[in-house]
């Protein structure tokens, strides 16, 4: 009830700015014999301005000939301007040509003009008031020429989407900025936004959902937070060159299936896909450094992404609820954050770099795709519950880098073995519960020089959670049968542990002639 009530107030306030009930300095007749009503705007430079009666319902029919000098005591004045309100609420006025002598369109001037349905606006004017188009419920369409530096506050508004008329604008190469000026839940369909716009502000075309197409100019350096966000008919965007951040929420709830990202942007910001729930697949710049938490998180079709090598960090939540079926994590990442691929339901295949040092709580936890990961030497630190729930996930490997393992890793997974070749510090870093699958998998522990001393210490903290744990001296990667890749193209049958013949097996464990195998 008190957003209702504030945006009722707000209403009437803007109402309250367009109903002046001043009246004229003097009137004259057109050349059609029709009487218009003037006010003085400088006696030193002899302009007026168009305006009203005193009633500004009954002070028009239509749109009259407005001339561009008109005398008054003797006095010639140029006609410069369409004043404040001058044809508030004339509800036949449907057809405006604004003369080419008219620099300022003043605030409210064709405000609750419901008749009108188109307006041509000249290359001389400079400047468009506050809510001068507001509440225009038939005008559909609309270019704003490259004259026009300055368009104010709602210019193109309304109370309610049902009274927003515009389907399409275009808006010149001189407009700084779109801040606010009406766009919010309109009815617009095509947006052109013009070269010297720098910013596209929060909410700009915020649930413009009928919106399809959209040019970004090249002086765009910022989008603003919930800029598109719920333009559920916008199936593509182009950023250009120029842009450097896109910002929380940005397009979020929209119906994007593609996006070309610019070679400039360096920052995506929280949630800014969330929920686009047609994006199918996206290539990341080499620019970006930093994606903010959430960014392309429940996106179901998302089925492939192409990193860049300046990202150092995958936050949290980035790409949980995506449909991603691979992932290839970059040399450039040093940390994956907590649920950054949570609940990828179609994950199959995840390929950690080298470089990659702390994988976060939780962060392919649901993943019920994933079948067999590889934890490649560099990671130090397994946060906990990072492969909770992935029903398919049938071995793993941890490598004697780790030195912190958060508890409950493992919980509700169907596991068969595990693979650890325990690091010396490991007892100061482990926290108890390190399985808790369904099943109780078989613990293969590799010993060797450095660990053998802590060796008992892990086993017993492990009691109860593994079917047998089997002490292996050397390192995994000695212990475990490798072939070579071309020979197993050549003499063997190779299965995935899904039950899959495989006739091109990438790096991961196979079921070669009926023995479970790592494949180099």
């Amino acid at each position: 009830m008190k957003s209702v009530n504030v945006r009722l107030l707000i209403i009437i306030f803007f109402h309250m700015i367009c109903q002046h009930v001043s009246g004229y300095d003097f009137e004259a007749l057109n050349v059609e014999g029709q009487t218009l009503y003037y006010n003085i705007t400088s006696s030193t430079d002899k302009t007026v301005e168009l305006t009203y009666r005193d009633s500004w319902f009954s002070s028009y029919e239509g749109f009259p000939v407005i001339p561009d000098t008109v005398s008054h005591d003797s006095v010639t004045y140029s006609v410069t301007r369409i004043g404040d309100s001058a044809f508030y609420g004339v509800a036949d006025l449907k057809d405006v040509v604004i003369p080419n002598f008219i620099v300022s369109i003043g605030t409210c001037a064709f405000a609750d003009c419901s008749g009108l349905e188109r307006v041509e606006i000249p290359n001389s004017v400079l400047s468009i008031g506050e809510k001068a188009f507001y509440n225009c419920e038939s005008l559909e369409s609309i270019v704003i020429p490259n004259s026009v530096t300055n368009i104010g506050e709602l210019a193109f508004g309304a109370d309610t989407g049902d009274l927003h008329g515009l389907k399409s604008i275009v808006i010149g190469n001189s407009v700084g900025s779109i801040s606010n000026i009406g766009f919010e839940s309109s009815k617009l369909e095509d947006v052109v936004i013009g070269d010297a716009v720098t910013v596209i502000d929060e909410n700009t075309f915020l649930s413009c959902v009928n919106l399809k197409n959209v040019v970004i100019g090249n002086s765009v350096t910022n989008i603003g937070e919930s800029a598109f966000a719920n333009c559920f008919s916008l199936s593509n965007i182009k950023i250009p060159n120029s842009v450097t951040t896109i910002g929380v929420s940005a397009f979020s709830h929209s119906g994007l299936t593609s996006i070309d990202f610019g070679n400039s942007v360096i920052s995506i910001g929280e949630d800014a896909f969330s929920s686009c729930e047609n994006l199918e697949s996206i290539a990341i710049p080499n620019s970006v450094t930093n994606i903010g938490i959430g960014a392309f998180s429940y996106c179901p079709a998302l089925s492939s992404v192409e990193f860049g090598n300046s990202l150092t960090r995958i936050d949290s939540f980035v790409f949980s609820g995506s449909g991603l079926k691979s992932i290839e994590i970059p040399t450039s990442v040093k940390s994956i954050g907590d649920h950054a691929f949570a609940d990828c339901a179609w994950l199959e295949q995840i390929v950690i770099s080298s470089f990659v040092e702390s994988i976060g709580d939780y962060a392919f936890s649901g993943c019920d795709s994933l079948s067999c990961v590889e934890i490649p030497n560099s990671v130090i630190s397994l946060g906990r519950g990072v492969f909770e729930r992935c029903m398919s996930l049938d071995c793993v490997v941890i490598p004697n880098s780790v030195t912190s393992i958060g508890n409950s890793v493992f919980t509700s997974c169907w596991l068969n073995e595990i693979h650890w070749t325990p690091n010396a510090n490991i007892i100061d870093g482990y926290e108890s519960g390190l399985c808790g699958s369904y099943t109780l998998p078989i613990l293969y522990l590799y010993r060797n020089s450095e660990n053998a001393g802590i060796l008992d210490d892990v086993i017993s903290s492990l009691e109860g959670e593994f079917k047998e744990i089997i002490v292996v001296d050397g390192s995994y990667s000695s212990s475990v049968k490798r072939v070579e890749e071309e020979i197993a193209h050549k003499e063997s049958i190779i299965y995935d542990l899904q039950g899959r013949q495989v006739e091109h097996p990438s790096r991961g464990i196979y079921i070669v002639n009926g023995v479970k195998r790592y494949m180099k």
